[in-house]
């Protein structure tokens, strides 16, 4: 097996005011200019444009003017230009900051009230997120889910009876933080996938993630790290087939258990696993396991684990092959330092299923 990294970052994540002014591109049909948002949730510029005496057009936005020279050379002269070019309007009803697994609902905007087309564009996005607009690109108001932590720009494009496509379009950026202590995220790449994106049975590499309990260990020592293994065991190791386990207390409604929040098998991810409560002095193991690659080749699987909305671990690993075990690494809570144990086995069947 080959090309793998890995990463540990104890720095912080970029966290963004975002309860602020969102600072973004407002366009006029030539030329753009900087505008503000006139709520957290709404992006749209703020400037009265103005034909000055030179033949420049003079824009207001909230932190004063700017001049932009709109003489675009001798076959268009700026009586040639329009005055005004309305911009669009993006609502996102969710804010700008959110946790993963949010579905945002969007909505388009003129402000002149006349019939409009819309064209939605994500121009930015984490890393296998598979973002794409519900039902369609060309609705007013679709959803997009946001699963992969990371920063997301959509772009929208406006077109009616008096505006044309070319007045340039207006963009969002939403910003995917984890909430819980400890959030486990896997995604994969798998280059023989034409579409990774597409669902459906058999339509893309199943990778599994793992995350095991230390009271799990007493399997044998198939993973090779010297210590009993932990994988597949019936209350101990999170995965697919054990999504919610009792680690925690008894007592109803005690949110001090882990879960996992979102399992793909058909794509690209991504796994995840949230945890509000680790237990203290435990030492925790992650793990992933590919079920099946379907034919569709070898995958590049990247792990990544964020304490507290903070990227602390991040490792990547071509996978090759069905029931390959990858045995990650481990950590004890709190404080958590990361041992990278990187241990591969290439023949690890799950024994409750196997293939």
């Amino acid at each position: 097996m080959s090309g793998m990294t890995t990463q540990m970052t104890p720095g912080r994540l970029l966290g963004l005011p975002l309860l602020g002014l969102l600072v973004l591109t407002s366009t006029g049909c030539l030329d753009r200019h900087p505008g503000t948002a006139t709520a957290p949730d709404a992006v749209a510029a703020d400037a009265d444009a103005q034909p000055s005496p030179d033949g420049s057009l003079e824009v207001m936005p909230d932190g004063g003017p700017e001049t932009v020279d709109t003489d675009v050379g001798p076959d268009l002269g700026a009586t040639d230009i329009p005055p005004f070019c309305p911009v669009p309007l993006i609502t996102i009803d969710e804010g700008l900051e959110v946790i993963p697994q949010t579905r945002l609902q969007l909505r388009a905007s003129l402000g002149t009230g006349e019939p409009i087309e819309v064209l939605w564009t994500v121009v930015d996005a984490p890393p296998n997120s598979c973002a794409r607009f519900q039902p369609s690109a060309t609705a007013l108001e679709p959803r997009l889910d946001v699963n992969v932590v990371g920063t997301y720009t959509v772009q929208l494009e406006v077109k009616s009876a008096t505006v044309p496509w070319s007045c340039e379009p207006v963009e969002a950026t939403i910003v995917v933080v984890p909430d819980q202590p400890l959030h486990i995220q896997l995604t994969w790449d798998t280059p023989g996938d034409s579409d990774e994106c597409d669902e459906g049975p058999e339509t893309g590499a199943d990778l599994d993630l793992h995350f095991a309990h230390p009271q799990g260990a007493n399997g044998d020592d198939l993973d090779g790290d010297g210590t009993s293994d932990p994988w597949f065991e019936d209350l101990y190791d999170l995965y697919w087939f054990n999504v919610n386990p009792t680690w925690g207390s008894f007592i109803p409604g005690a949110d001090d258990n882990p879960v996992l929040t979102r399992d793909d098998t058909s794509g690209s991810g991504p796994e995840v696993i949230q945890y509000a409560a680790p237990e203290a002095g435990l030492t925790y193991r992650v793990a992933v396991h590919t079920w099946n690659d379907h034919g569709y080749g070898p995958s590049t699987a990247t792990l990544k684990v964020y304490v507290e909305g903070v990227e602390q671990f991040s490792a990547s690993r071509d996978l090759a092959g069905t029931n390959v075990l990858w045995n990650v690494l481990s950590f004890e809570w709190p404080d958590p330092i990361f041992t990278f144990v990187d241990g591969l086995v290439d023949d690890y069947p799950n024994p409750l299923f196997p293939q």
